[in-house]
């Protein structure tokens, strides 16, 4: 997504230092660094949440409905604008070439999904590899994917609805009305929302549609005390991972008196964290938007508005924790659109490998992108299965999530061999992150157009070549280690 955008912010902070000749000192090499990166970001981040308040007031007031959902359809072309500039035509091409097709499409209940999620993908590829050239793609490639993961949403949804609503006359009536103008504004709205069409998070319509016809307005929200809490906590964390994700990099490179950072699987360490701290950034960016723009009901849905956990990203029980946090929104459309279904017809693992598949679509076809998901998907199961025999084997509480209070294992959590085995796979995973992330630390090597799919390939081969592929390895080692405990 948007952690492009920090990478070249990254990338391009390094250049400027590419001439360091070691006089300057740490607290120079810092300062100069997050002065530069925050200079570059922070006009665009003041418009695009000026105009997330401004939505925010305009879903308050007491107006024309078809005013108030113009005024926001138009804030998001704005917006869209305003990032993108003259790219922003393929988004809005492509979702009125989508919603155009969805008004006429009334087919069964699968047709539906399946021809939207056909029209979607295919509309997505032909961009990328066709119409688009590869810089223009990594712009605007994290708002098309959460702008067609909203649309797939929604065909689910309204499928469902209207393989329900096949009773009786009234029930016909009421599909109908449910397809009227209307209807077809505040899907529209949805879909150029503000608050989410940067960004994101990932909402559903229904999410979206009770939070817009909820009372809550500013006047109310002000006066919550969570809410200026949750408000000041995002805004914090999303200026300090920025920072983390653009200078960390750089400032470890040059400071040649941590003798240690030279250390490969340290550097691989520091690489993968700038990363996840750009994704944090997005996170928490997200969230705050989200916040600004009341895309939700604050005392209900203060759960629901958290997009990212990066405690349990950082220190994870397990690498299904890191799947789970990493976007909670997105997690849970994958579960829900896609690993739910794929599990029903074709079993766990072939569902966990189509979830990942997709996700790998959605991320727009990337060798890098979808060699990690990929090696996650596999990773994830092998160790999910591991601890399950084991659990099962010692009746131990060791199992990748966490046992309730209430579980029967003969050695509980606080056993201290539960805990050393939990805190062993825990050092584990973040061990597979730092590995899995190593591709994405800057290019010091050379040059390369890190976009190209080739040189990507050949980049990523490389870091992991230099960590002798050290991550597979123990995974198969796992994998043999569930092997013999099955048959023992």
């Amino acid at each position: 997504m948007v952690e492009d955008a920090v990478g070249t912010y990254s990338q391009a902070n390094y250049d400027e230092y590419e001439f360091y000749n070691g006089d300057e000192t740490l607290f120079n090499i810092t300062k100069n660094c997050l002065r530069s990166s925050y200079y570059q970001i922070y006009d665009k981040i003041l418009i695009y949440l000026t105009v997330c308040i401004i939505t925010g007031i305009v879903k308050s007031l007491d107006i024309n409905f078809y005013i108030k959902k113009s005024v926001i359809i138009f804030l998001g072309i704005y917006i869209l604008h305003y990032y993108f500039a003259l790219d922003c035509v393929y988004l809005l091409v492509f979702i009125f070439s989508i919603f155009s097709i969805s008004l006429i499409n009334h087919g069964n209940k699968w047709n539906d999904i399946l021809f939207m999620c056909e029209a979607a993908i295919l509309l997505c590829s032909f961009g990328q590899f066709i119409v688009l050239s590869t810089d223009t793609w990594d712009k605007i490639r994290g708002s098309l994917m959460i702008i067609i993961m909203k649309i797939i949403s929604i065909s689910f949804d309204q499928s469902m609805t209207k393989n329900i609503q096949k009773v009786n006359i009234y029930e016909k009536y009421q599909l109908n009305k449910s397809w009227s103008w209307q209807k077809q504004l505040e899907l529209l709205e949805y879909l150029f929302d503000p608050g989410t069409i940067i960004f994101g998070p990932w909402i559903s319509f229904k999410h979206f549609e009770n939070s817009s016809h909820s009372n809550l307005n500013y006047k109310e929200t002000i006066k919550n005390g969570k809410y200026w809490l949750y408000l000041i906590k995002s805004f914090i964390l999303c200026a300090i991972f920025f920072g983390m994700s653009s200078c960390m990099e750089i400032i470890v490179l040059y400071s040649t008196s941590i003798s240690f950072i030279q250390r490969k699987l340290v550097t691989a360490y520091i690489q993968a964290l700038s990363f996840r701290s750009g994704h944090y950034f997005v996170s928490y960016c997200s969230q705050l938007t989200s916040l600004l723009s009341l895309n939700y009901h604050f005392e209900k849905d203060l759960g629901v508005t958290s997009v990212t956990h990066f405690s349990e990203i950082e220190y994870p029980r397990s690498l299904v924790d890191v799947c789970q946090s990493w976007n909670i929104p997105m997690s849970f459309w994958l579960k829900k659109y896609v690993f739910a279904q794929s599990k029903l017809y074709l079993g766990t693992f072939a569902g966990l490998i189509i979830t990942y598949l997709i996700s790998s679509l959605l991320h727009g076809f990337n060798f890098r992108i979808s060699a990690i998901l990929l090696s996650l998907a596999f990773y994830t199961y092998v160790e999910f299965v591991l601890r399950r025999l084991l659990s099962k084997r010692f009746s131990a509480c060791v199992e990748a999530k966490e046992c309730p209070e209430s579980c029967q294992h003969t050695f509980g959590k606080k056993n201290w061999i539960v805990k050393i085995v939990n805190t062993s796979f825990a050092l584990l995973a973040i061990f597979h992150l730092a590995y899995l992330g190593a591709p994405f630390g800057l290019n010091l090597d050379d040059d390369s157009d890190t976009t190209n799919n080739n040189i990507t390939l050949q980049l990523t081969v490389r870091r992991w070549s230099q960590l002798g592929f050290l991550s597979p390895i123990i995974v198969l080692l796992t994998f043999l280690s569930s092997f013999l405990l099955k048959l023992f």
